[in-house]
């Protein structure tokens, strides 16, 4: 497949009104939208007609990407030219136009499937990892949300961590089934994900001292 790089319209409408083309950045192109926001939509239409067939020249005829941009042509230039098309179909017409274009910007099918085929290897030998890992992560983040709310909200401080273990494994497993796969599969993991988080009277061992009745 040839390839052919659709040169936009604002960088041809720059250099067409600009004596100085040696020197064409963003800012220049940021500033020429900001002075020009209304092109003349003909022209942009036959601009965008003129890529394409400057395409078709480079031999990209098997490319999708040029076949949806010349249909979205036909449709912005049939949604101008009716009378008393709603202005909101023009606007959908020039939208798809510009994703039709902005898709010239990334891979095809073919090539995502390419891309794919060749790391199929590493695929099916890294991610079920890397999955798990990532859910061990997001548990791990979970549990120590809820263990930092019931502390806070632990105004008596008679929480202990490993009292924290049981009621963080059992909020998880009735509202959040999401991490449930990934809970550590005993009480000391699990203070290990909560212990950084802890205040230090939960740290501390033994049950807590039960305040006297006044």
């Amino acid at each position: 497949m040839s390839e052919y790089k659709f040169v936009d319209w604002v960088e041809i409408a720059f250099k067409k009104n600009r004596q100085d083309t040696q020197h064409f950045n963003k800012q220049d192109v940021e500033s020429y939208l900001k002075d020009n926001n209304q092109p003349d939509l003909f022209e942009f239409i036959q601009h965008h007609t003129d890529e394409g067939f400057k395409a078709l020249e480079a031999g990209v005829a098997d490319d999708y990407r040029w076949n949806s941009l010349f249909r979205e042509i036909k449709q912005a230039a049939n949604a101008i030219s009716e009378k008393d098309m709603p202005i909101s179909l023009i606007a959908k017409a020039f939208y798809d136009l510009g994703r039709a274009r902005e898709s010239l910007d990334h891979p095809t099918h073919e090539e995502m499937a390419d891309l794919y085929k060749s790391k199929v290897g590493s695929i099916n030998r890294e991610y079920p990892l890397r999955v798990t890992n990532l859910g061990r992560e997001h548990a791990k983040k979970a549990a120590q949300i809820i263990a930092q709310k019931k502390w806070n909200d632990d105004i008596e401080q008679g929480i202990r961590i490993g009292d924290m273990c049981k009621i963080v494994d059992v909020e998880i497993i009735t509202n959040h089934k999401e991490f449930m796969d990934y809970l550590p599969e005993n009480t000391s993991d699990m203070k290990k994900w909560l212990r950084p988080i802890a205040p230090d009277w939960a740290k501390k061992g033994g049950r807590p001292r039960k305040r006297s009745k006044k």
